[in-house]
């Protein structure tokens, strides 16, 4: 074998290699974090999840949800599901009406977007449930995107 195909396979399985770690330690990360959060007993407060119900995981998710809360002893939740004429910001301005005290985008940007563009300036806490493809702004914010419990916890 020529000399620059057994570096160029030497380079690809220690980039293969590199990634693997990368992820791995990622993971381990969001693992320890959820851990360490699913100690704490101090979150009985109001929670609104505001639910794009157009995504396909929408019911799985709001059922994985409500069975999340169930465990943790969580008793003031709700659930708003936006609709063709009621965008997540109307559905956030209905959850702050209730009183809730943490706002829950389900769904993709948009929905984060819309829900984020009504607590803006109110000093609620806004919370992000990624599902569907994309999910640009819980990548970057490193919300797990690929495991509910972390980021419900």
């Amino acid at each position: 074998m020529p000399m620059p195909v057994i570096i160029l396979i030497v380079v690809l399985a220690v980039a293969a290699v590199c990634a693997a770690a990368f992820f791995a330690v990622r993971a381990y990360k969001h693992r320890k974090l959820a851990e360490q959060l699913d100690k704490r007993d101090d979150d009985q407060v109001h929670y609104a999840f505001v639910i794009n119900p157009s995504k396909p995981q929408a019911e799985q998710r709001k059922q994985h949800i409500q069975e999340f809360c169930e465990a943790k002893h969580l008793t003031q939740v709700e659930y708003i599901g936006t609709q063709l004429d009621k965008d997540g910001r109307a559905c956030a301005l209905e959850a702050l009406e209730h009183g809730a005290d943490v706002v829950v985008a389900v769904g993709g940007d948009g929905t984060v977007r819309t829900v984020a563009s009504a607590l803006s300036g109110t000093g609620h806490a806004l919370g992000i449930i990624p599902i569907g493809t994309g999910n640009l702004f819980a990548r970057n914010m490193g919300i797990p995107v690929d495991d509910i419990d972390a980021a419900l916890t």
